[in-house]
């Protein structure tokens, strides 16, 4: 694994609410869409292991800040979205608006996904 690749994965756990764990985080890598967006491969989780390890997680601070602030989010937001088991909506979206992206959410019932409006 190169730094680049961490450095993506680290970005992926951190800005994923549902990712709470290494484990979900290298089962996150086997989904195709996620390895072709980021440009990554399979991860195994002893790979992530060792990589924690090896590279200074202290250097992607920078990016996040730079991410949050996008976001319009303060240090303290960032601090206690990472110490939440869960994530408003509204975050979810300055997330993906930061990232130049879009906030799509579906409910799936009996097989079926049906869109959900986040039109205030």
């Amino acid at each position: 694994m190169f730094y680049d690749q961490y450095v993506c994965l680290l970005l992926l756990y951190f800005f994923t609410p549902a990712l709470k764990s290494l484990r979900a985080l290298q089962q996150a890598t086997n989904w195709e869409k996620t390895r072709v967006k980021l440009g990554i491969r399979r991860t195994s989780l002893g790979s992530l292991s060792e990589a924690a390890s090896v590279f200074d997680a202290e250097l992607v601070r920078p990016i996040i800040a730079e991410l949050a602030a996008k976001a319009g989010l303060s240090q303290g937001e960032v601090s206690r979205a990472e110490a939440r088991d869960d994530c408003l909506v509204s975050t979810l979206e300055r997330y993906a608006k930061a990232l130049d992206g879009e906030l799509l959410l579906y409910v799936k019932i009996d097989g079926r996904s049906y869109p959900v409006s986040l039109v205030k």
